[in-house]
């Protein structure tokens, strides 16, 4: 908007550099032509006060003489008529530069685009105002304190979920060191005859058999799990698509779900099965 009025200047600034155009055209066409007097008078005197011609250097007659100085007086006359100001070009060219810089691009093709895309959001806001009274309505039969009770819960649960993980991978890293520290002495009293009848050889072969059975009973129930959350996937998937050809939802190795077809093979280059391909991946224990 600050440069805005100057766009009512434009057809003025226009009008009057082009008018300075075209004097400094005249002006610079007189220039020229009364350089071209100058140097014709210039060369007719030379020839009257040598009666030689410049040209071809051989001696003019009285005739020749009498012309010249025709000629010579009619110049003369004529460039008394070519008064030309010595400061005209620079003073023409001077305005022309100062005008140029006043035209610039016009703004209001900008402002009016402007206002278009304000009276465009304006219309948007007021959509998102109306919704906002349509939710506010919404929710006004609910308890907003309970509400704000469980978001509080949930930021708190979602915290203690990572502090439980972060503890599983503690506990699952000291677990693998000390499953392999146990391998070690393991095999280091196999290789002692005398120690394989020893208190301590049977509990180490105890806690041996132990560690197998209670990581077989991880397998047990993460396969009950994977259980659960594909029945649980695919009910959920049944109730998002209307397509009846797809049997449900499976995790696959990675702990991703991967849409069956009717014959309970993997929809892998199915396009529709690609446009329901859960991103949310089944959690292992």
């Amino acid at each position: 908007m600050s440069k805005a009025w100057k766009d009512l200047l434009q057809p003025k600034l226009k009008a009057k550099r082009e008018h300075l155009r075209a004097e400094q055209q005249r002006v610079t066409s007189l220039i020229g032509k009364r350089s071209s007097l100058d140097t014709r008078i210039e060369t007719i005197r030379k020839l009257l006060a040598t009666n030689t011609c410049p040209t071809c250097e051989q001696s003019i007659g009285e005739e020749r003489k009498i012309i010249a100085g025709n000629e010579l007086g009619m110049l003369e006359g004529e460039i008394r008529d070519l008064a030309v100001d010595p400061n005209a070009l620079t003073n023409v060219s001077a305005e022309i530069n100062a005008i140029d810089k006043l035209i610039i691009a016009p703004v209001g093709p900008v402002i009016r685009r402007i206002e278009m895309e304000m009276r465009k959001l304006d219309v948007e806001l007021i959509k998102a105002e109306n919704d906002i009274e349509t939710l506010n309505e919404e929710i006004k039969g609910f308890d907003t304190a309970e509400m704000a009770r469980n978001r509080a819960l949930r930021d708190q649960i979602l915290k203690n979920e990572s502090t439980l993980e972060r503890d599983i991978q503690l506990t699952q890293t000291n677990f693998e060191k000390v499953k392999n520290d146990l391998a070690i002495v393991a095999k280091t009293i196999q290789g002692m005859p005398q120690a394989r009848a020893q208190r301590s050889t049977a509990t180490v072969n105890f806690l041996i058999k132990l560690e197998k059975v209670f990581s077989e009973s991880i397998e047990r129930l993460r396969d009950n799990l994977r259980q659960h959350v594909e029945a649980k996937a695919t009910d959920a998937f049944r109730h998002m698509t209307t397509q009846k050809a797809y049997r449900g939802l499976t995790i696959n190795k990675n702990y991703g779900l991967t849409i069956l077809d009717e014959h309970g093979r993997h929809a892998e280059d199915d396009v529709y099965a690609d446009r329901w391909r859960c991103t949310y991946r089944a959690r292992s224990v």
